[in-house]
C-alpha cells in the first residue's frame, strides 16, 4: 500500500470514528442522562425498550466494527477477532431487529420505509456473513461483513440527519 493510499484509508477511518463518537455523545449519552422524547412512549415497555435495545446494540456494533477490520488484530489475535465478531453479530441483530420495530412506530411517516429497508438489508448482510464463516468461506465472510458495517454506518448517518 502506498503512503498516499495509507493516508486516505487512515483519514477515512478517522472520519468514521469521529462521526461515531459525535453520534454517541450527542444521542446515546443524551438518552442515558435522562432525555426522553414523547415519541418514545410513557413506559419502558412501550417504545423505550426498543430504543434502549437499539442504542446498546448500536453502540457495541459501532465501536467493535472498526476493530474487526484492523488487519493486524485479525491475523495476530485470531481468538480475540472471533469473540469480538460474535459480539458484533449479536449486537447487530439486536440493533437491526429493534430498528425494524422502530420503523413501524416512527412518527416520521416518510422515514419508515427507508429505515425498514436499511434494517432488513443490514440483518441480511450480517446473516450472510455468519453463514459464510460457518462454511469457512473467508472471502465471502469479509465481503458481507463490510456490507454489514457499511449498512450499519449508513443507519448512523440516517439517524444523524433525521
Amino acid at each position: 500500500m502506498t503512503s498516499v493510499n495509507r493516508f486516505v484509508v487512515t483519514m477515512a477511518w478517522l472520519v468514521i470514528i469521529g462521526l461515531s463518537l459525535y453520534f454517541f455523545f450527542d444521542n446515546v449519552i443524551a438518552y442515558l442522562y435522562g432525555f426522553r422524547s414523547k415519541l418514545f412512549g410513557d413506559t419502558f415497555f412501550n417504545n423505550q425498550f426498543w430504543v434502549v435495545a437499539h442504542l446498546i446494540g448500536g453502540t457495541v456494533s459501532l465501536f467493535i466494527g472498526p476493530i474487526q477490520f484492523w488487519k493486524t488484530i485479525r491475523l495476530k489475535y485470531d481468538s480475540f477477532h472471533k469473540v469480538a465478531g460474535k459480539i458484533y453479530i449479536a449486537a447487530a441483530f439486536v440493533t437491526g431487529l429493534s430498528a425494524v420495530h422502530l420503523s413501524f412506530v416512527s412518527h416520521c411517516i416518510p422515514c419508515r420505509p427507508s429505515l425498514f429497508l436499511l434494517s432488513v438489508l443490514m440483518l441480511l448482510a450480517t446473516t450472510c456473513a455468519l453463514s459464510a464463516i460457518k462454511k469457512q468461506n473467508i472471502r465471502s465472510h469479509q465481503q458481507f461483513m463490510i456490507r454489514s458495517y457499511v449498512l450499519f454506518f449508513l443507519s448512523l448517518l440516517y439517524d444523524l440527519t433525521s
